[in-house]
């Protein structure tokens, strides 16, 4: 992700993966539970891991859509 020291303002917690704790970049969001992430910390998380690291759901790498237009 982004380095949250690159911004004026703190951004806001919903666009910040929790897997690497800074800004989204590339984002991506889970299917079924709809978290957001960046690309390549969901993809490496889920091959070794197999869920969503927010509920633990069950997650593929063909589970992950490009995230809204919002994000």
């Amino acid at each position: 992700g982004y380095d949250r020291a690159l911004f004026v303002d703190p951004p806001p917690e919903e666009l910040t993966c929790t897997i690497c704790h800074d800004v989204l970049e590339d984002p991506v969001q889970t299917k079924a539970c709809e978290h957001y992430f960046c690309r390549p910390c969901i993809a490496e998380w889920v091959r070794s891991h197999g869920t969503c690291p927010e509920d633990r759901r069950e997650v593929t790498v063909d589970d992950l859509r490009p995230a809204s237009r919002i994000i």
